[in-house]
Protein backbone atom coordinates (compact mmCIF):
# COMPACT_ATOMS: atom_id res chain seq x y z
CA UNK A 1 0.00 0.00 0.00
CA UNK A 2 2.93 2.26 0.81
CA UNK A 3 4.35 1.87 -2.49
CA UNK A 4 1.12 2.25 -4.30
CA UNK A 5 0.82 5.28 -2.81
CA UNK A 6 4.25 6.39 -3.62
CA UNK A 7 3.57 5.53 -7.20
CA UNK A 8 0.36 7.58 -7.36
CA UNK A 9 2.65 10.72 -6.32
CA UNK A 10 5.68 9.77 -8.96
CA UNK A 11 3.38 7.93 -12.06
CA UNK A 12 0.50 8.39 -13.84
CA UNK A 13 -2.75 7.45 -11.64
CA UNK A 14 -3.60 4.61 -13.88
CA UNK A 15 -0.47 2.66 -13.33
CA UNK A 16 -1.67 2.71 -9.53
CA UNK A 17 -4.90 1.71 -10.06
CA UNK A 18 -3.57 -1.44 -11.72
CA UNK A 19 -1.84 -1.98 -8.67
CA UNK A 20 -4.80 -1.75 -6.46
CA UNK A 21 -6.70 -4.11 -8.55
CA UNK A 22 -3.69 -6.64 -8.45
CA UNK A 23 -3.51 -6.08 -4.35
CA UNK A 24 -7.22 -6.03 -3.52
CA UNK A 25 -7.38 -9.75 -3.12
CA UNK A 26 -4.78 -9.80 -0.56
CA UNK A 27 -6.54 -7.00 1.53
CA UNK A 28 -10.51 -7.41 1.05
CA UNK A 29 -10.58 -9.54 4.52
CA UNK A 30 -8.17 -7.10 6.72
CA UNK A 31 -10.73 -4.07 7.34
CA UNK A 32 -8.28 -1.72 8.19
CA UNK A 33 -6.06 -2.65 5.26
CA UNK A 34 -9.24 -2.62 2.94
CA UNK A 35 -10.06 1.18 4.08
CA UNK A 36 -6.29 2.09 2.96
CA UNK A 37 -7.15 0.59 -0.27
CA UNK A 38 -10.36 2.05 -0.87
CA UNK A 39 -8.80 5.74 0.20
CA UNK A 40 -5.81 5.33 -2.38
CA UNK A 41 -8.29 4.01 -4.97
CA UNK A 42 -10.48 6.75 -4.71
CA UNK A 43 -7.17 9.32 -4.83
CA UNK A 44 -6.09 7.33 -7.80
CA UNK A 45 -9.71 7.90 -9.65
CA UNK A 46 -9.72 11.78 -8.62
CA UNK A 47 -6.32 12.13 -10.01
CA UNK A 48 -7.64 10.61 -13.39
CA UNK A 49 -10.81 12.69 -13.25
CA UNK A 50 -13.16 9.78 -12.61
CA UNK A 51 -15.02 11.65 -10.26
CA UNK A 52 -18.05 9.13 -9.80
CA UNK A 53 -15.96 6.30 -8.93
CA UNK A 54 -13.47 8.80 -7.02
CA UNK A 55 -16.56 9.39 -4.20
CA UNK A 56 -17.30 6.05 -3.68
CA UNK A 57 -14.14 5.28 -3.23
CA UNK A 58 -13.68 8.04 -0.80
CA UNK A 59 -16.86 7.84 1.32
CA UNK A 60 -16.38 3.77 1.05
CA UNK A 61 -12.76 4.49 3.00
CA UNK A 62 -14.59 6.80 5.24
CA UNK A 63 -17.60 4.92 6.41
CA UNK A 64 -15.10 2.32 7.08
CA UNK A 65 -12.69 4.51 9.22
CA UNK A 66 -15.19 5.77 10.99
CA UNK A 67 -16.31 2.61 12.33
CA UNK A 68 -12.66 1.78 13.60
CA UNK A 69 -11.97 2.00 17.32
CA UNK A 70 -11.21 6.17 18.03
CA UNK A 71 -7.80 6.77 17.86
CA UNK A 72 -5.22 9.28 16.71
CA UNK A 73 -4.16 7.36 14.02
CA UNK A 74 -8.25 7.25 12.65
CA UNK A 75 -9.19 10.20 13.27
CA UNK A 76 -6.07 11.66 11.65
CA UNK A 77 -6.67 9.30 8.25
CA UNK A 78 -10.47 10.87 8.76
CA UNK A 79 -9.64 14.23 8.84
CA UNK A 80 -7.58 13.79 5.59
CA UNK A 81 -10.16 11.90 3.30
CA UNK A 82 -13.16 14.38 4.59
CA UNK A 83 -9.99 16.91 3.29
CA UNK A 84 -10.22 15.34 0.00
CA UNK A 85 -13.68 15.16 -0.60
CA UNK A 86 -13.86 18.79 0.42
CA UNK A 87 -11.49 19.18 -2.57
CA UNK A 88 -13.22 16.83 -4.73
CA UNK A 89 -16.44 18.73 -4.39
CA UNK A 90 -14.44 22.30 -4.71
CA UNK A 91 -13.35 21.12 -8.06
CA UNK A 92 -16.88 20.19 -8.93
CA UNK A 93 -17.81 23.77 -8.04
CA UNK A 94 -20.54 21.94 -5.54
CA UNK A 95 -19.84 24.91 -2.85
CA UNK A 96 -22.27 23.92 -0.25
CA UNK A 97 -20.88 20.31 0.13
CA UNK A 98 -17.42 21.04 -0.32
CA UNK A 99 -17.55 23.79 2.54
CA UNK A 100 -19.35 21.04 4.51
CA UNK A 101 -16.36 18.41 4.31
CA UNK A 102 -13.67 21.07 4.86
CA UNK A 103 -15.33 22.30 8.37
CA UNK A 104 -15.82 18.72 9.72
CA UNK A 105 -11.94 18.37 8.57
CA UNK A 106 -11.09 21.34 10.21
CA UNK A 107 -12.93 20.23 13.63
CA UNK A 108 -10.97 16.97 13.83
CA UNK A 109 -7.50 18.61 12.73
CA UNK A 110 -8.10 21.02 16.01
CA UNK A 111 -9.20 18.25 18.14
CA UNK A 112 -5.76 16.41 17.12
CA UNK A 113 -3.58 19.87 17.30
CA UNK A 114 -2.67 19.70 13.91
CA UNK A 115 -1.38 23.51 12.91
CA UNK A 116 -0.37 22.37 9.46
CA UNK A 117 -3.45 20.74 8.34
CA UNK A 118 -5.46 23.29 9.76
CA UNK A 119 -3.49 26.19 7.75
CA UNK A 120 -4.07 23.74 4.38
CA UNK A 121 -7.36 23.45 4.92
CA UNK A 122 -8.69 26.94 5.90
CA UNK A 123 -6.75 28.29 2.58
CA UNK A 124 -8.55 25.66 0.59
CA UNK A 125 -11.88 27.32 2.01
CA UNK A 126 -10.68 30.26 1.36
CA UNK A 127 -10.04 29.76 -2.43
CA UNK A 128 -13.60 28.45 -1.91
CA UNK A 129 -14.96 31.40 -1.10
CA UNK A 130 -12.97 33.53 -3.57
CA UNK A 131 -14.69 31.32 -5.75
CA UNK A 132 -18.21 31.66 -4.70
CA UNK A 133 -17.85 35.43 -4.74
CA UNK A 134 -17.27 35.69 -0.97
CA UNK A 135 -14.07 37.50 -0.93
CA UNK A 136 -14.64 39.68 2.52
CA UNK A 137 -14.90 35.62 4.42
CA UNK A 138 -12.22 34.74 2.26
CA UNK A 139 -10.31 37.51 3.23
CA UNK A 140 -10.45 36.88 7.17
CA UNK A 141 -9.59 33.72 6.98
CA UNK A 142 -6.29 34.65 4.86
CA UNK A 143 -5.65 37.38 6.98
CA UNK A 144 -5.97 35.23 10.63
CA UNK A 145 -3.89 32.76 8.84
CA UNK A 146 -0.74 35.56 7.43
CA UNK A 147 -0.78 36.89 11.13
CA UNK A 148 0.71 33.74 12.66
CA UNK A 149 4.56 34.38 12.83
CA UNK A 150 5.09 30.71 12.63
CA UNK A 151 3.86 30.09 9.31
CA UNK A 152 6.16 28.74 6.99
CA UNK A 153 7.11 30.49 4.27
CA UNK A 154 5.94 28.13 1.39
CA UNK A 155 2.32 28.43 2.82
CA UNK A 156 2.73 31.93 3.34
CA UNK A 157 3.17 32.53 -0.31
CA UNK A 158 0.74 30.34 -1.44
CA UNK A 159 -1.63 32.52 1.19
CA UNK A 160 -0.44 35.56 -0.69
CA UNK A 161 -1.75 34.65 -3.46
CA UNK A 162 -5.09 33.84 -2.41
CA UNK A 163 -5.21 37.42 -0.52
CA UNK A 164 -4.32 38.75 -4.16
CA UNK A 165 -7.50 37.17 -5.46
CA UNK A 166 -9.60 38.13 -3.02
CA UNK A 167 -8.03 41.73 -3.01
CA UNK A 168 -8.83 42.17 -6.61
CA UNK A 169 -12.60 40.75 -5.96
CA UNK A 170 -12.71 43.49 -3.56
CA UNK A 171 -11.17 45.54 -6.36
CA UNK A 172 -8.12 46.83 -4.10
CA UNK A 173 -5.62 46.78 -6.94
CA UNK A 174 -2.58 47.87 -4.65
CA UNK A 175 -3.35 45.85 -1.76
CA UNK A 176 -3.32 42.65 -4.60
CA UNK A 177 -0.03 43.87 -6.02
CA UNK A 178 1.55 44.30 -2.94
CA UNK A 179 0.09 40.74 -1.98
CA UNK A 180 1.68 39.64 -5.15
CA UNK A 181 5.38 41.04 -4.91
CA UNK A 182 5.37 39.56 -1.31
CA UNK A 183 4.61 36.32 -2.55
CA UNK A 184 7.06 36.30 -5.78
CA UNK A 185 9.75 37.20 -3.03
CA UNK A 186 9.30 34.09 -0.93
CA UNK A 187 8.95 31.77 -4.32
CA UNK A 188 12.42 33.06 -5.38
CA UNK A 189 13.96 32.65 -1.83
CA UNK A 190 12.46 29.14 -1.68
CA UNK A 191 13.71 28.83 -5.20
CA UNK A 192 10.96 27.93 -6.87
CA UNK A 193 10.12 30.94 -9.77
CA UNK A 194 8.43 28.95 -11.97
CA UNK A 195 5.55 29.01 -8.76
CA UNK A 196 5.20 32.19 -9.51
CA UNK A 197 3.83 31.95 -12.97
CA UNK A 198 0.57 30.47 -11.72
CA UNK A 199 0.02 34.31 -10.20
CA UNK A 200 0.40 35.67 -13.60
CA UNK A 201 -3.03 36.08 -13.99
CA UNK A 202 -3.98 37.57 -10.77
CA UNK A 203 -1.29 40.10 -11.31
CA UNK A 204 -3.22 41.10 -14.90
CA UNK A 205 -6.17 41.57 -13.57
CA UNK A 206 -4.61 43.99 -10.85
CA UNK A 207 -2.73 45.85 -13.00
CA UNK A 208 -5.86 46.25 -15.31
CA UNK A 209 -7.89 47.55 -12.69
CA UNK A 210 -4.99 50.08 -11.54
CA UNK A 211 -5.05 51.30 -15.52
CA UNK A 212 -2.03 49.61 -16.60
CA UNK A 213 -3.94 47.85 -19.36
CA UNK A 214 -0.83 47.55 -21.93
CA UNK A 215 1.47 46.16 -19.09
CA UNK A 216 -1.29 43.31 -18.24
CA UNK A 217 -1.46 42.39 -21.66
CA UNK A 218 2.22 42.03 -22.24
CA UNK A 219 2.23 39.81 -19.35
CA UNK A 220 -0.55 37.55 -20.34
CA UNK A 221 1.20 37.23 -24.04
CA UNK A 222 4.19 36.76 -22.95
CA UNK A 223 4.15 33.38 -20.92
CA UNK A 224 2.88 31.14 -23.87
CA UNK A 225 -0.53 29.77 -23.96
CA UNK A 226 -3.07 31.06 -21.78
CA UNK A 227 -5.71 29.67 -19.98
CA UNK A 228 -9.79 30.51 -20.16
CA UNK A 229 -9.57 32.92 -17.52
CA UNK A 230 -6.96 34.13 -18.98
CA UNK A 231 -8.25 34.45 -22.50
CA UNK A 232 -11.39 36.27 -21.41
CA UNK A 233 -8.81 38.77 -19.56
CA UNK A 234 -7.31 39.05 -22.46
CA UNK A 235 -10.03 39.91 -24.78
CA UNK A 236 -10.94 42.35 -22.69
CA UNK A 237 -7.78 44.24 -22.48
CA UNK A 238 -7.28 43.83 -26.74
CA UNK A 239 -11.12 45.51 -26.89
CA UNK A 240 -9.96 48.41 -24.82
CA UNK A 241 -7.15 48.68 -26.99
CA UNK A 242 -9.44 49.13 -29.97
CA UNK A 243 -7.56 45.72 -31.69
CA UNK A 244 -10.98 44.54 -31.87
CA UNK A 245 -9.89 41.19 -34.88
CA UNK A 246 -7.79 40.04 -32.15
CA UNK A 247 -9.91 40.63 -29.02
CA UNK A 248 -12.83 38.76 -31.29
CA UNK A 249 -10.49 35.72 -31.41
CA UNK A 250 -9.52 35.29 -28.19
CA UNK A 251 -12.96 36.08 -27.11
CA UNK A 252 -13.67 32.81 -29.54
CA UNK A 253 -11.25 30.96 -27.59
CA UNK A 254 -12.26 31.05 -24.40
CA UNK A 255 -15.73 30.60 -25.43
CA UNK A 256 -14.81 27.44 -26.78
CA UNK A 257 -12.88 26.60 -23.25
CA UNK A 258 -15.84 27.77 -21.98
CA UNK A 259 -18.11 25.09 -23.34
CA UNK A 260 -15.72 22.28 -22.83
CA UNK A 261 -14.98 23.20 -19.24
CA UNK A 262 -19.10 23.32 -18.81
CA UNK A 263 -19.81 19.71 -20.55
CA UNK A 264 -17.36 18.45 -18.35
CA UNK A 265 -18.56 20.16 -15.86
CA UNK A 266 -21.64 18.85 -16.16
CA UNK A 267 -20.45 15.31 -16.84
CA UNK A 268 -18.67 15.20 -13.07
CA UNK A 269 -21.75 16.72 -11.60
CA UNK A 270 -24.47 13.96 -13.28
CA UNK A 271 -20.93 11.34 -12.12
CA UNK A 272 -21.92 12.73 -8.73
CA UNK A 273 -25.13 12.77 -8.37
CA UNK A 274 -25.11 9.35 -9.79
CA UNK A 275 -22.67 8.40 -7.20
CA UNK A 276 -24.68 9.58 -4.41
CA UNK A 277 -28.03 7.97 -5.62
CA UNK A 278 -25.93 4.50 -5.45
CA UNK A 279 -24.46 5.71 -2.01
CA UNK A 280 -27.56 5.96 -0.94
CA UNK A 281 -29.46 2.67 -2.05
CA UNK A 282 -26.39 1.00 -1.16
CA UNK A 283 -27.27 2.50 2.32
CA UNK A 284 -30.79 2.04 2.42
CA UNK A 285 -29.80 -1.77 1.28
CA UNK A 286 -27.71 -2.01 4.03
CA UNK A 287 -30.01 -0.78 6.52
CA UNK A 288 -32.86 -2.66 5.29
CA UNK A 289 -30.78 -6.07 5.79
CA UNK A 290 -29.74 -4.98 9.29
CA UNK A 291 -33.77 -4.36 9.90
CA UNK A 292 -34.19 -7.93 8.25
CA UNK A 293 -31.41 -9.37 10.61
CA UNK A 294 -32.31 -7.16 13.60
CA UNK A 295 -35.94 -9.09 13.00
CA UNK A 296 -34.95 -12.29 12.68
CA UNK A 297 -32.61 -12.25 16.24
CA UNK A 298 -35.87 -10.84 17.78
CA UNK A 299 -37.70 -13.90 16.76
CA UNK A 300 -35.16 -16.24 17.62
CA UNK A 301 -34.85 -14.52 20.88
CA UNK A 302 -38.15 -15.28 20.95
CA UNK A 303 -38.48 -18.48 19.89
CA UNK A 304 -35.77 -18.93 22.56
CA UNK A 305 -38.08 -17.66 25.58
CA UNK A 306 -40.79 -20.02 24.77
CA UNK A 307 -39.02 -22.92 24.78
CA UNK A 308 -37.50 -21.98 27.50
CA UNK A 309 -40.96 -21.16 29.33
CA UNK A 310 -42.09 -24.20 28.18
CA UNK A 311 -39.26 -26.20 29.67
CA UNK A 312 -39.95 -24.86 32.68
CA UNK A 313 -43.65 -25.33 32.48
CA UNK A 314 -42.70 -29.31 31.83
CA UNK A 315 -40.47 -29.18 34.95
CA UNK A 316 -42.91 -27.80 37.06
CA UNK A 317 -45.74 -30.15 36.04
CA UNK A 318 -43.57 -33.15 36.45
CA UNK A 319 -42.45 -31.78 39.64
CA UNK A 320 -46.54 -31.31 40.75
CA UNK A 321 -46.75 -34.73 39.50
CA UNK A 322 -44.12 -36.47 42.15
CA UNK A 323 -45.14 -34.14 44.80
CA UNK A 324 -48.75 -35.50 44.36
CA UNK A 325 -47.56 -38.90 44.00
CA UNK A 326 -45.40 -38.53 47.21
CA UNK A 327 -47.82 -37.02 48.96
CA UNK A 328 -50.97 -39.70 47.71
CA UNK A 329 -48.34 -42.64 48.78
CA UNK A 330 -48.21 -40.37 52.18
CA UNK A 331 -52.19 -40.35 52.90
CA UNK A 332 -52.15 -44.47 51.60
CA UNK A 333 -50.02 -45.19 54.41
CA UNK A 334 -51.14 -42.96 56.84
CA UNK A 335 -54.86 -44.51 56.09
CA UNK A 336 -53.72 -48.06 56.06
CA UNK A 337 -52.18 -47.37 59.74
CA UNK A 338 -55.10 -45.60 60.51
CA UNK A 339 -57.04 -48.52 59.82
CA UNK A 340 -55.07 -50.96 61.01
CA UNK A 341 -55.15 -48.85 64.69
CA UNK A 342 -58.95 -48.61 64.28
CA UNK A 343 -59.04 -52.32 63.92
Amino acid sequence: LQQIALTLEAETPERALDLLTQLWPAVRDHPAQASEWHALNGLAFYRAQQMKEAILELKTALQQKQQEPVTLLSTLQCGRLLMTLGNLYADLNLAREAESYYLEALQRMVQLDEPNSQTIIRANMARLYIDTDRPAQARRLLDNLLANPALAPDYRAIILGYQAMALNAERDWAGALRALDEAQALYQQLGYPEAGVRLLETRARALQGSGEKQLALQLLTSQGPAGAGSKALQASLLADQGRYPEAYQALNEYVNDYKQHFNQTLSQHAAAFQAEMDLARSEASNRVLQQENENKRQQLLYQQSARYYQLMLVVLLIGALILLGLTTHRLHRSSRHLYKLAT
